[in-house]
């Protein structure tokens, strides 16, 4: 019987199937390759904030035609403890998303919504058991944890859009007309999403529930090519698919 310093290879299988990145990395490239996304998984990048060589996991590029074209770059977090995303109706500051057109930045109001649920604070829970006074060493509380593994995940999907802001400036110069969106994206595993919505006092305005995608407003703007990133997307492998769904559906809305 193995002791716990040695695994077995069934012990070591189990985790893999459960709670691997590789797993979900590939799940998430073949969710966007089967629509007509391209892939590139993995490759390195100039983190333009650290000047860090750093390890992206997929990007993809949909351009149906040389007049449009979606850069996506996702990242895989497979936590094992679920995320709870604050969220506030979207002001009419935060209603828009960027796009680069005839090699500048142009702002658009058409995908992102005013008064949509907009994610504005995220949370990682788990149950913690812990003796307290009045409590019985038994019983489990809901507490927080660092989540710097998650925000570090979605901060390199946000600097990895430096890069392909740039490849999409330098298509814009070889194709008079063209434009591009750079959309952010986290993927997490199903069933770790979770959102709780708030009024403005920050009074819950109904009980947390489980999503399989949320956006939630970053507003980072890139000073040295002129372009901002609005939103990051935060999915599931089924809210990655509703989402490529949607932006082939509403295409013409990410443009207008």
């Amino acid at each position: 019987m193995a002791d716990e310093g040695n695994l077995t290879p069934d012990e070591i299988r189990l985790y893999l199937e459960g709670h691997s990145e590789l797993v979900l990395e590939l799940r998430a490239k073949a969710i966007l390759e089967s629509h007509q996304f391209n892939c590139i998984y993995g490759g390195l990048y100039s983190d333009p904030q650290s000047n860090k060589t750093r390890q992206f996991d997929i990007r993809a590029f949909f351009a149906p035609n040389n007049t449009k074209g979606i850069y996506v770059a996702a990242e895989c977090k497979a936590i094992k403890c679920p995320i709870v995303i604050s969220c506030l109706k979207r002001s009419k500051a935060e209603a828009h998303h960027s796009i680069i057109h005839y090699g500048e930045e142009k702002t658009c109001h058409s995908f992102y919504l005013q008064n949509e649920p907009v994610g504005k604070c995220l949370d990682q829970l788990v149950r913690k058991r812990e003796e307290a006074k009045g409590r019985r060493p038994e019983e489990k509380s809901i507490v927080t944890i660092n989540d710097h593994e998650v925000f570090d995940k979605w901060s390199q999907a946000l600097q990895s859009c430096h890069e392909l802001a740039i490849l999409a400036l330098d298509k814009c110069k070889t194709n008079v007309g063209y434009a591009a969106s750079i959309i952010p994206i986290l993927v997490v595993p199903p069933g770790m999403l979770w959102v709780a919505e708030f009024n403005a006092s920050g009074i819950l305005s109904a009980d947390p529930y489980q999503m399989d995608r949320c956006t939630y407003y970053v507003g980072k703007t890139f000073s040295d090519i002129r372009y901002e990133i609005s939103h990051l997307e935060i999915v599931t492998p089924e809210g990655l698919r509703q989402l490529a769904v949607l932006l082939h559906a509403k295409m013409g809305d990410l443009f207008a």
